[in-house]
């Protein structure tokens, strides 16, 4: 059952037993007697029973039920008070826990030097990454589950607010031995032809999809597979061709064979990787500072690449 009175009612009554009247008190807490009086009233009507005996001429005095109560109710708004002196320290100081969603094909190529880069700046802040598909981390998102998320921005409503972090355009992705491995772009009607290998995790099968419908070409599908690393290891296999967005620092597959990626010639469209959250939303100032440290990191992503290249080679 929630209580039906406020703890401003419980200061004005804690006021006026420790001043022994109600003008003293009001003087003290810079409110009217008519208003403190009325205040009292309610909190005696919620409570059920009388705290304060009130005599113009005489003052006010503890009934025993008040008596009873005085204790309890400095209790109540001593913690209140611990509370939001609490509170502002954790908006002042950021520190604690933060729950960021990343979608699960970014997060290979951004979370671990990202959340590193952030907790060697932002210690006191510990930073609870989850991984998962685009619908699930804009459903926890919008309900409070995570406070951030690191997604594609077509694949927002307007109900989400977002930072463009970087902007990104699909290639095709070739075997080392291709006869289009050495050309400096790769034109997709001149490949339409070939086996093509479709990475078809959502939403990178229908996007890609649409790159080709968008120039009236029909790719010839081989194979499907919603796994990033299988399809370039179909792709070093010689299984066929592929298009995709990100593309790792090295040109191996996890078995050993080379691939190699080339822009598109036909002039596709580019596609924003964003930070987003609730549009009704305030972030906490943990937020806030992941959401800087973001937007720092990721304005110019190839250079972020080259220099997790570098500390990996340096490892």
């Amino acid at each position: 059952m929630n209580p039906r009175f406020s703890l401003k009612q419980l200061g004005y009554f804690l006021a006026v037993a420790e001043h022994g009247s109600v003008r003293a008190a009001a003087e003290t807490l810079n409110v009217s007697p008519t208003a403190l009086t009325q205040a009292l009233n309610d909190l005696e009507r919620e409570l059920g029973t009388t705290l304060l005996h009130r005599q113009r001429a005489v003052g006010a005095r503890l009934t025993q039920a008040g008596a009873n109560l005085v204790g309890q109710v400095r209790t109540v708004l001593d913690s209140a008070s611990d509370l939001q002196s609490l509170a502002e320290r954790w908006e002042l100081e950021p520190a604690g826990s933060l729950a960021v969603g990343c979608f699960s094909t970014l997060s290979p190529f951004l979370a671990a030097k990202l959340l590193r880069g952030f907790q060697d700046v932002h210690s006191a802040i510990a930073v609870d990454l989850k991984d998962d598909e685009h619908d699930v981390l804009l459903s926890e998102l919008a309900e409070g589950r995570i406070e951030l998320a690191i997604v594609y921005e077509h694949c927002l409503s307007d109900r989400f607010a977002r930072d463009v972090l970087y902007r990104i355009r699909p290639h095709v992705l070739l075997p080392a031995t291709h006869r289009m491995a050495d050309e400096p772009t790769v034109s997709l009607h001149a490949i339409a032809d070939e086996p093509f290998i479709l990475y078809d995790a959502t939403p990178a099968g229908a996007n890609t999809l649409g790159i080709f419908a968008h120039f009236g070409i029909v790719p010839q599908i081989s194979r499907r597979t919603t796994n990033f690393d299988l399809t370039r290891s179909f792709v070093g296999a010689g299984f066929g061709y592929s298009v995709m967005l990100h593309h790792p620092t090295s040109d191996l597959t996890h078995d050993g064979e080379r691939v190699v990626c080339r822009p598109i010639a036909e002039p596709c469209r580019d596609f924003g990787i964003v930070l987003a959250w609730p549009e009704t939303g305030r972030l906490s100032r943990r937020a806030e500072a992941f959401r800087s440290h973001c937007r720092q990191q990721l304005t110019d992503f190839e250079r972020f690449l080259r220099s997790a290249r570098q500390e990996g080679s340096m490892a």
